[in-house]
């Protein structure tokens, strides 16, 4: 059995402009039988970017992008317009942003579908509230990849410049699902 594996740490203060608006996970995705673990098969690294309650407590959505790091920073011009998202990203769904800063598989488990299976169980429980997640992509691999489970491009890449893939959580997205037997994920047909 596949599972996922999380630590966060967050403030129990009251948020401010540097701490309590972004969360980070690290999330580790194993693989196990009999409840003992086997291995560990791939990784994530996200954020929780709390943009209502930042603009709750009257805080700029760019400083605190900016004070958490230059990564978040970079997401404002792309997918921001003053204090919320873009209209073109503003759905409805949601005002909070899910960025994923990576996801990776060991190589014994790769080409088997478990990246695009840890985004899309990653989307299903932590995606809550969010309108949109945001996938950094390196090139027209990887937006392919992204596009197989709902992203489409939000700035492709460029030589010397990753790119963004964005899903947009309020819509039905593609998704795998476990082969039994294969220890593997592979797309689910589209409905007629």
């Amino acid at each position: 059995m596949f599972r996922l594996k999380t630590s966060t740490i967050t403030t129990l203060a009251q948020p401010t402009v540097d701490d309590g608006f972004v969360s980070w996970l690290d999330i580790e995705a194993e693989w196990s039988r009999d409840g003992e673990v086997d291995a560990i098969v791939g990784n994530a690294r996200i954020a929780l970017i709390y943009v209502g309650e930042a603009n709750n407590y009257g805080q700029s959505i760019y400083d605190v992008l900016d004070t958490d790091s230059a990564q978040l920073e970079a997401l404002y011009e792309v997918f921001f317009e003053g204090p919320w998202l873009k209209e073109a990203f503003a759905n409805g769904g949601g005002a909070d942003v899910l960025y994923f800063d990576n996801v990776a598989t060991a190589p014994a488990f790769r080409n088997r579908g478990i990246e695009e299976a840890l985004a899309q169980r990653v989307i299903e429980v932590w995606g809550q509230g969010c309108g949109i997640a945001v996938m950094p992509v390196g090139d027209e691999g990887e937006v392919a990849q992204w596009g197989r489970v709902g992203f489409t491009v939000a700035r492709a890449p460029e030589a010397g410049s990753h790119g963004y893939c964005v899903a947009d959580l309020s819509l039905s997205r593609p998704r795998v699902r476990e082969v039994d037997g294969e220890d593997r994920f592979l797309p689910e047909p589209e409905a007629n």
